[in-house]
């Protein structure tokens, strides 16, 4: 039962920051909506976090899980310092590093890391949490896609046909 009130916990914490991040694209200043950027993701890692310590079960996956996980992570931080020094002040698209593989390599990072802990976890309640967690990160780059084409107007628009959003092409 306590995992469950976790699970409760962590998607309202999920949901509540895809919401607001969303919204902050729509109705705040580019540093405003940095704000939810920088805090609710890592309250939705944390939140995670705390329910996988509750559900964990030892499995050979737990290996491959904090594999595929920390190189999830390393493409979420590469994403974030490659982008770093542009992030306000950028006067075009950015496409070099990561981005000229993803648009989002932030975010791919992020998701490659949920399905790891996942693996590493085994549990059917996280991953439930890691699917909403999933479809969340989703529609943040979604949404932050919107702000990006108001912004930068056909220049991404045509770096949209030629990058794939989250998925690199093999």
């Amino acid at each position: 039962m306590t995992n469950l009130i976790y699970l409760l916990i962590a998607l309202i914490l999920l949901v509540v920051i895809s919401i607001l991040d969303s919204l902050s694209h729509q109705k705040f200043s580019k540093k405003g909506s940095l704000i939810f950027h920088f805090t609710g993701i890592p309250i939705l890692f944390i939140s995670g976090l705390i329910l996988a310590f509750n559900e964990f079960k030892f499995t050979i996956l737990i290996y491959l899980g904090i594999l595929i996980g920390i190189i999830g992570l390393i493409i979420a931080y590469k994403g974030l310092v490659e982008i770093k020094p542009n992030l306000l002040k950028a006067g075009e698209v950015y496409k070099k590093g990561l981005f000229s593989k993803v648009r989002h390599p932030v975010y791919s990072g992020l998701i490659l890391s949920m399905i790891g802990l996942s693996l590493a976890v085994y549990s059917l309640v996280f991953l439930l949490y890691a699917l909403v967690a999933v479809i969340m990160l989703y529609w943040m780059a979604y949404y932050e896609e919107k702000h990006l084409i108001r912004r930068f107007g056909k220049k991404y628009l045509k770096y949209k046909e030629e990058v794939p959003m989250l998925i690199p092409r093999l």
